[in-house]
This record gives structure tokens, C-alpha cells and sequence, in this order.
């Protein structure tokens, strides 16, 4: 296999997401674009098969509500309301004629989770200050605000019935997060004052997210219920049906901008299982039929003109849209694929020290004997990694690099209980996880034992940088890597301010576990060559992380490289950053090969 072109690469790096029907038979969606300097657009496909860039060449839209976004559009009758990133501003883009300004906020509020009720355009509205204040406002075109309901901390995943007479939104409080603790509100929007509020569903004992409408006003959610994350309808009497029960069937509510459930105009569901790290569409009302097809991480689902749009990411490509065949029961894509030769991800657990069951994956490229090894570590820590196409693969493999990816406990689709099993750990089970994954596949015959590196971004850049004290890894890339958990405490945003609650027990209480597991406390404990990688507008974990670090590992001696991105913040955007960071991080590794192979 020829080396994957960076470039290329970098391009490849674009998602998509915010799937919605048109109202024309047609399906929108957002897509960020490395090539366009990390901005997002909004595509759409036609009936008839054509796909346009909607709006003004130029902008990028995004709503940057809970920290890691809400969604950033809502189809009208006669157009489109959509959000411009940084000013926060709405415009309409009618069907016919120039877009035009519809509100334009103040400079300290964010708006988000746009929705159509019989008020208007209605969104969660985000005010800063001292503290995040968040409420759910109606705006109309002459700049008039109403407040509707005000009151929880956190509100996330507004939603409207096809009537707008009723919403459905997400709220919890500090310090707890949406998957730990979250409710579902369902309540009725009159013509004058304030939602009327109806039913609560979820809450600490079943927490549930995720809430949805279908097109004759179905209500459904999801929720947690005993092991498993479960889509739940609820009948015109308030009665609760789950359907699942043995897979977890959505991811925790990051943002809310993804689907895993959707609810047909004929009153069909549709669930998303997660099995074995991959994902695969479900007919759960219907026989309880898995769906075809080459998805193996679908984004978002929605209905349009009777078919079934299906956003997902398969083996060769990062998202892509489908079409549920009705006939064959299997997904059809609709856009044209850009033909690679890709080295697969494939499933493979590893047997712990302690007989414990470590989810992951790996990819070795074809005919190499041994290989040299990167150790993959997702972030999150609460996310999971997937088999999904991912550019950074393909550019080791394709270098000769056998890639591990695994889902150390604390990973979502594998159960509550491998989830939690972080909880008060992280920095240790997670670590000696991603330990035990390198040495089960050294002990298996798969890779070189002497030429292992370990990667990670923000939460898993923590556990890279804490793995290299076993001495098992001739190095470590951290990119926007979390080196300082107290100051993290202190200094993060607000959805994730008290996320380290769970993760080692709250700070006043557990401050020497805060100190004690910070890499930044350790330096002398980083037994191998470090990279580190960092956005300057890193608003998550702050770039004065990554220049202390280098800082005392410089005062020690110690072999460490940092790399400054302008203008990129947690989690790079731009196909010229991408292509930068690459190059680094693939001379650093080229380097510490060069040192081994003399030494030997």
C-alpha cells in the first residue's frame, strides 16, 4: 500500500451531521470541511438527487450551546433558520431570494437547538456571565425575546411536535452529568406566558436524553434502564413500552446533535444497537430485524417523504447518507464514495491481568510481521472509539504501523457497568487498560515489543501521557492533553466543570488524587519521549496546560516537543493544522525508530 497521502488525509477528515428532511422530499445536513478552513456549511440533496451548499459561500454555522454544541438550523415552510458560528446571529434563507438577518443577539448570548413552535422560532438561549444562564426563549422577526421557562442549569435537545404545540427538552444540575442524572421534560407551548409543563421522565435512577417527536406526535426517548440505554415510547395515556434490553442502544449525550432512535410516520421504530463497538440499524417494533449494510457507526436518522435517511460512517468512508431499502431491508448510499484501499479496524478483545474483558480494536497492515505499534486512546474519557474510516489509521498503516484502538473500561456500548467502572479511577483503570491491550497483542506474536507508542487526544492524551510510566512505550503524542486536573477542575468549561466528580470524587474532598494522578505533578514519571499538540483557543482544557508541562520536563532534562496550533481550539479543524500535526507527530515516531534500530 502506498503512504496516505497527508493532504489527502486531511480532507478526508470531514463529518457530517444534523440530519433533517427538507419538507420537500429531500434531506439536509451540516458539514465541516477541513479544506474550508475547519468551517461548516449546510449541504442538501434534492428528491431528484442533487446536492447544493445552501446559504452564503462564506459562512459557518454553529451553536456552541453546552460546551460541545447544539443544532444549528430549523427547516421553516417557506425556508430555513440557521445559526452563524461566533456571532451567534439568525438568518432565513427563504426558498426564493437572498437570505436575510432575523435576529442578531447580543454578544454574550449563544443561541442553539433551534425548533418551530405555534410561538415562532424557538431555541435554548445561553447567557454568559459570572455563571451560565439558560433558558428557552420564542424570538420573532421585529428582535422581541419571550421567555418560556427558565430554572435547571443545563437545558439540551429541545424538540417541537410537528404541531408546535408541545416541546420536549433535557435538564439536569450540577454536579451531575446528562448520563448520570439527566430528565426529560415534555411540556405544552400556549400562545401567551410560559411552557406549560406536563410529564418528567428519567432523573438519577434512569436518566434519559435523547427526546423525539414523530410526525403524528409519538413521544420518545431514551433512557437507562438497569444495564442497558433503551429507546422508550410513550402511548397517549402516559404508558412507557422499552424495546432492546440486551444492547445499549445510544451513546451519552455529549450534544446534541446525533440520533440513535427515530419513530416513523407509520409508528414503526427504529433503534441504533451498538454491538461489539460497531453500530447496526434496528427495526424494533417489526419483528426486531437488523438492517444491511455497511454502516458500522451511523451519526443521525430522520424521515423523509416516507424514506428513511440514515447518516453513517462505514469502513472506507467517515459519513456518508443512506436510504433504507423497504424491499431488501438493507442501506443504499445516495453520494458518491471516493474509492480507497483502506487497512480495516477489526474487533478484538483482550484478556486483562486479572481475567477482565478489554473491548477494542486492531489493524495491522497486510504481510507485516511484527510491526511497530501505536496505542490509540480515545478521549471522553466517556465516548468510545469505533471502526469507522479514520484518516489517522490509514496514514500509520500505510506507513507500516499496526494501530490498537482500544475501549478501556469507561467506554460507552458495552453496559453500565463497564462505563462506571471509571468512575473514581481514572488515571488508573484506564491505564493499566490500554497497558494490557499493548501487551496482549506483543504476547500474541502481532507486534514488535520493543516499538510501541501510545496517542491520545484531550481525556485520552491524560491516559497516554500516565501509561508512559510503565516503561512500556518508546513515546507519547498528547493533542490538547488534560495534564493538570486541578487546575482542569478550576479552569474547564461549564458542562464539564464538575465532570471530574464522578471520574476521581469531588475536588475539596480529593484534591491529593487530583495532584497525585496529574502528569504535570510527574514529569519524572514520563519514561519516554513526549509530543504534545495544542490549540491556543482552547477553551476545554486551556493551553497553559501543555506550556507547563513542557516546562518542567524541560527543566528535568527530559525529551519533550510542543507544538502550537493558532487560532484551532480543542480538537483541530483545519486541513493545514491536520497536515502539520501529522508530520510531526510521524517525525517523532521516525526518530525514536531510528534510536531503536541503533541500539539494538
Amino acid at each position: 500500500m502506498e503512504p496516505y497521502d497527508l493532504v489527502t488525509a486531511a480532507a478526508a477528515r470531514l463529518t457530517r451531521s444534523q440530519l433533517e428532511a427538507d419538507g420537500n422530499g429531500g434531506v439536509l445536513w451540516l458539514e465541516q470541511r477541513p479544506d474550508l478552513e475547519g468551517r461548516t456549511i449546510l449541504c442538501s440533496r434534492s428528491k431528484a438527487g442533487l446536492v447544493t451548499q445552501l446559504g452564503d459561500p462564506s459562512w459557518s454555522l454553529a451553536s456552541s450551546i453546552g460546551g460541545y454544541g447544539g443544532r444549528a438550523y430549523v427547516v421553516a415552510p417557506h425556508g430555513i433558520y440557521v445559526v452563524l458560528a461566533r456571532s451567534h446571529e439568525l438568518w432565513f434563507l427563504p426558498e426564493v431570494g437572498e437570505p436575510r438577518l432575523y435576529f442578531s443577539p447580543p454578544p454574550t448570548w449563544a443561541l442553539g437547538d433551534l425548533v418551530l413552535t405555534n410561538r415562532g422560532v424557538t431555541a435554548i438561549r445561553e447567557i454568559a456571565g459570572d455563571s451560565i444562564a439558560r433558558s428557552i426563549v420564542a424570538i420573532d422577526e421585529s428582535g422581541e425575546v419571550v421567555t418560556l421557562f427558565e430554572g435547571p442549569h443545563f437545558l439540551m435537545d429541545l424538540r417541537a411536535a410537528p404541531l408546535g404545540n408541545r416541546v420536549a427538552f433535557v435538564h439536569w444540575e450540577h454536579p451531575d452529568m446528562p448520563w448520570d442524572a439527566a430528565q426529560v421534560t415534555v411540556a405544552a407551548v400556549s400562545p401567551e406566558g410560559p411552557l406549560g409543563v406536563e410529564q418528567h421522565f428519567g432523573g438519577r435512577t434512569s436518566p434519559s436524553w435523547a427526546p423525539r417527536f414523530s410526525p403524528d406526535g409519538v413521544f420518545s426517548f431514551q433512557q437507562t434502564i438497569g444495564e442497558w440505554i433503551t429507546p422508550t415510547l410513550v402511548s397517549s395515556q402516559g404508558e412507557l413500552a422499552s424495546f432492546g434490553g440486551s444492547h445499549d442502544y445510544a451513546d451519552v449525550p455529549w450534544t446534541s446533535t446525533a440520533g440513535a432512535h427515530l419513530v416513523r410516520a407509520n409508528g414503526e421504530l427504529l433503534g441504533v444497537a451498538r454491538r461489539d463497538g460497531s453500530h447496526v440499524l434496528q427495526l424494533l417494533t417489526q419483528g426486531s430485524r437488523f438492517v444491511d449494510g455497511d454502516a458500522v457507526t451511523i451519526v443521525d436518522l430522520c424521515e423523509s417523504d416516507g424514506s428513511v435517511l440514515v447518516l453513517a460512517a462505514t469502513h472506507a468512508e467517515r459519513t456518508t447518507l443512506f436510504c433504507l431499502d423497504e424491499v431488501t431491508e438493507s442501506l443504499r448510499p445516495l453520494l458518491p464514495s471516493t474509492p480507497r484501499s483502506v487497512t480495516p479496524l477489526i474487533s478484538t478483545a483482550i484478556s486483562g491481568p486479572h481475567g477482565e474483558r478489554i473491548e477494542g480494536f486492531f489493524a495491522s497492515p497486510e504481510g507485516a510481521v511484527k510491526p511497530p505499534l501505536i496505542v490509540f486512546c480515545h478521549g471522553g474519557p466517556t465516548a468510545q472509539v469505533d471502526p469507522s474510516f479514520d484518516p489517522a489509521v490509514q496514514v500509520f498503516c500505510s506507513r507500516g504501523f499496526a494501530v490498537a484502538a482500544p475501549n478501556y473500561r469507561g467506554s460507552t456500548g458495552f453496559g453500565l457497568s463497564y462505563r462506571t467502572a471509571l468512575n473514581g479511577n481514572w488515571g488508573i483503570v484506564d491505564v493499566a487498560d490500554v497497558i494490557a491491550y499493548a501487551r496482549g497483542l506483543i504476547e500474541l506474536g502481532l507486534v514488535d515489543a520493543q516499538a510501541v507508542f501510545i496517542r491520545g487526544g484531550s481525556a485520552g492524551g491524560f491516559t497516554a501521557l500516565r501509561a508512559l510510566s510503565s516503561g512500556q512505550f518508546l513515546g507519547a503524542t498528547g493533542n490538547y492533553a488534560c495534564t493538570d486536573l486541578v487546575q482542569l477542575a478550576h479552569m474547564t468549561h461549564d458542562f464539564e466543570l464538575h465532570y471530574l466528580d464522578s471520574l476521581l470524587g469531588p475536588l475539596a474532598t480529593n484534591e491529593s488524587a487530583y495532584a497525585d494522578r496529574s502528569p504535570i505533578n510527574h514529569p519524572e514519571e514520563l519514561k519516554g519521549s513526549v509530543l504534545l499538540l495544542q490549540g491556543s483557543e482552547d477553551v476545554v482544557v486551556p493551553a497553559s496546560q501543555t506550556e507547563q508541562l513542557v516546562d518542567r520536563c524541560r527543566a528535568l532534562g527530559l525529551d519533550v516537543t510542543a507544538r502550537f496550533f493558532a487560532e484551532e481550539g480543542h480538537g483541530f479543524r483545519r486541513a493545514s493544522t491536520l497536515v502539520a500535526a501529522f508530520e510531526v507527530e510521524l517525525a517523532h515516531y521516525a526518530r525514536l525508530l531510528a534510536e531503536l534500530d541503533r541500539s539494538r
